[in-house]
Order: structure tokens, then sequence, then C-alpha cells
């Protein structure tokens, strides 16, 4: 009863983690297509399913100490995959432990991998924000043309194209 309530647990936390994959990618192309209503939308949607996912991990430590405990190992952590699987000896029972232990680490490393993309894009937009800043707010350079020193003194304080004094 208690591994069937383990295996439950982990079904549902991908099938979670699969809804917070999808709205990564709905993160992406609202990134990419630069639309912050969406992002914002998204975001707060993922907020929701990471509560979610946090409230069902609780009750899949929860299940693994019960587990453990009726198993006659007492365990003060968080019990691993490879604990859970050295006390589970019925074959069905273990390889639906196994299927489900392999769904959910493919959906998170689906999950990292999509993150380090968004988090890429994220970066490469702020990039392209500083520039266009700093196109409009530094000041000129001219340095590549010779000027008498008594000239340059006058013209040393001028803004960029953008005036942030003004």
């Amino acid at each position: 009863m208690t591994v069937s309530k383990v295996i439950e647990t982990m079904d549902s936390l991908t099938e979670m983690h699969k809804h917070l994959l999808q709205s990564g990618l709905e993160k992406k192309q609202a990134i990419i297509s630069k639309d912050l209503d969406s992002l914002m939308r998204i975001m707060r949607l993922e907020s929701k399913i990471l509560k979610d996912i946090t409230a069902m991990d609780m009750m899949r430590v929860a299940a693994c100490r019960k587990l453990m405990l009726e198993k006659g190992v007492k365990n003060r952590i968080n019990t691993t995959y490879r604990q859970l699987m050295g006390v589970v000896f019925v074959p069905e029972e273990r390889i639906r432990l196994q299927e489900v232990h392999e769904r959910l680490e493919s959906v998170l490393k689906e999950l990292k991998n999509l993150n380090d993309l968004n988090q890429d894009l994220l970066n490469q937009s702020l990039d392209f924000v500083h520039f266009s800043i700093d196109l409009l707010i530094s000041p000129e350079d001219e340095s590549y043309t010779y000027k008498h020193p008594s000239n340059q003194l006058r013209n040393s304080n001028r803004n960029g194209i953008y005036n942030s004094k003004a």
C-alpha cells in the first residue's frame, strides 16, 4: 500500500513538472516576442505550480518515510531513490518505481535545459537593453581626431544624445 502511495505521489510530481515545462515553453515564446504581459501571467502561473509541487513533494517525503518505517528502517533524512529500491522487494513494485523515477528524472532534465535557455535569452535581452541605453546616454567618442587642448576643455562635458538631467 505504501509503495503505491510513493509511486502515486511521484506520478503526480511528474505531471506537475510537465505543466511547469509547458509554461516554460510558453515563457520562452513570451521572452522571444518581448510580450511582458504574457511573461508576467506565466510567472504567476509558475508560482502557483511551484507551490503545488512543494506540497506534493512534502507528501512524497511523508510516504517515503512511512514506507521506510514499515520496512524497519529509521531514516532521519530524506529518503533517496536508491534507499527506496533497497527496501522494495516485489518485482512489479520495483519496476513501477523505476519507471516513474525515470519519467520524473527525464522531465526534470528537460525542465533544467529549458530554464537554462530561458535564462540565456533573458540575459541577452538585458544586454541589448543596456547596450541601447549606453548608446543613448554615453558621450560620443571623438578621441580619434586631434583637437587643440584648449578646445577640449570647452566640449568635455557633452552628454550623449539623451540628456538625463533635463
